[in-house]
């Protein structure tokens, strides 16, 4: 499964993308799914939405039950890096925010940017001024509806300094290297306002500093921002496996529905789910492949009949339905058998 992001310098109409890396399949709905964080070398990204997967010609999937639970028509396998089944999916930088080594001999002084401030070179992620590879931001922050935005450092290094600096004031990212805490990172800015990064993953630290969810969704572009968010936000590693978890549905094909008829009779359930039987009657001649050896209209029609109740959440599971109907008739056939003959 490849992952792409977009070239940079390209233009909306013909977009290239440099091909990132891979992850397995089962990874895009468990591990990697939309708006998870995924590293590839010294770069961060995440993982686009869904419309950027270009599908193609990918394989569908049909299972009735879980179609109906989330109200979709179709699934689709996650695309892969060939012609027939798209391209790959689409990941986009995040966070935005890097950092220069500035402690370097030819680190840059004012060293956390926007990555688009450094001028990488195409395909490299280095500053532009001295050569040094750059780091994506170790913080970002998120809130409770899912929303994931870039760590606030201006505002964290002003907490302190209200009105002292200007938005364009450069900022620096500085560690002592004397512990491992947030005590030894410190956030500098051109106006002169600083502030350590302790503190910063407290439950309402942000909130303290009138700092408020911006509805970010970097899975969607920088500028898909969702207003009126008041979910309060917390501070993240990057890396943490606390950043992303899945919400998983799954579905367990059993009779009917596994039978070869059942499944048939669900790929074109929307084609009559609402029609009469009789219109059905007619309809049912006209998909091909539709009738196996054996089956009759009467057949589609008792399937069709399986999905309604089911879909309507009336009687019992249909398959426990069947199931008992059987043990009734077999029941039933053994007490015949083995009653005396009259005489």
């Amino acid at each position: 499964m490849a992952l792409r992001t977009k070239r940079r310098g390209t233009t909306a109409r013909r977009p290239t993308f440099l091909h990132l890396g891979g992850v397995r399949r089962t990874q895009l709905i468990t591990t990697y799914g939309v708006g998870a964080l995924i590293a590839f070398g010294d770069q961060s990204f995440v993982v686009g939405g869904l419309d950027g997967w270009a599908v193609g010609e990918a394989t569908e999937l049909d299972e009735f039950r879980l179609r109906t639970r989330l109200k979709v028509n179709t699934f689709h396998l996650p695309p892969a890096a060939d012609e027939k089944a798209g391209d790959g999916v689409r990941a986009r930088r995040f966070p935005e925010r890097y950092t220069c080594p500035g402690d370097g001999p030819r680190g840059c002084s004012e060293n956390l940017r926007w990555y688009r401030q450094f001028n990488s070179p195409r395909g490299r992620s280095d500053c532009a001024s001295c050569g040094e590879p750059l780091t994506p931001s170790r913080f970002v922050v998120a809130c409770h509806n899912g929303h994931l935005d870039d760590f606030p450092y201006f505002e964290w290094a002003h907490a302190d300094h209200k009105g002292s600096g200007a938005a364009a004031h450069p900022l620096s990212f500085r560690t002592t290297g004397r512990s491992a805490s947030l005590r030894s990172i410190t956030i500098e800015c051109g106006c002169g306002a600083r502030g350590s990064m302790e503190g910063a993953f407290g439950a309402r630290a942000l909130a303290t500093i009138g700092y408020s969810c911006r509805g970010g969704r970097p899975w969607l572009g920088p500028d898909a921002r969702e207003q009126g968010c008041s979910a309060e936000v917390r501070t993240l590693q990057r890396g943490s496996s606390a950043a992303w978890f899945p919400v998983v549905r799954s579905a367990l094909s059993i009779p009917p529905f596994s039978r070869r008829l059942h499944a048939s009779v669900g790929r074109h359930y929307n084609l009559w789910k609402d029609k009469s039987e009789a219109t059905i009657r007619e309809l049912v001649p006209l998909v091909p492949n539709l009738l196996g050896d054996g089956d009759t209209v009467e057949d589609v029609l008792a399937a069709i009949r399986d999905y309604r109740r089911y879909e309507d959440g009336e009687g019992s599971n249909p398959a426990e339905e069947r199931r008992a109907s059987r043990r009734r008739m077999y029941c039933g056939q053994r007490s015949i058998d083995s009653s005396p003959a009259s005489t």
